[in-house]
């Protein structure tokens, strides 16, 4: 768990330089000159590249565990199954 709470601020602190950089771009005076544009579409790419590669990796680690839980509590209504503790009604409900 302490990589994965290490990238995910590696990957926070990224962004946040991302961010500065375009709002730094935003307030400079370079909006008439030519390469205002370019540069423009180049820090929100940089940007939008970031954050959709952060949310993929958060959705596939979110559905892991969503999965990992699922099956767990799946094992351990089949547990109480058999100790006859709970109603078969509440596991078509859950399942």
């Amino acid at each position: 768990m302490k990589n994965v709470a290490r990238t995910y601020s590696l990957e926070h602190e990224g962004e946040s330089v991302l961010f500065d950089q375009l709002f730094e771009l935003l307030n400079s005076n370079m909006q008439n000159e030519e390469s205002y544009r370019r540069e423009l579409a180049s820090r929100t790419g940089a940007l939008q590249t970031s954050i959709d590669q952060h949310m993929s990796k958060e959705e596939e680690q979110v559905f892991f565990f969503i999965g990992c839980a699922r099956i767990a509590l799946h094992f351990l209504m089949i547990g109480l199954r058999e100790f006859k503790l709970v109603p078969p009604i509440v596991l078509i409900c859950i399942f």
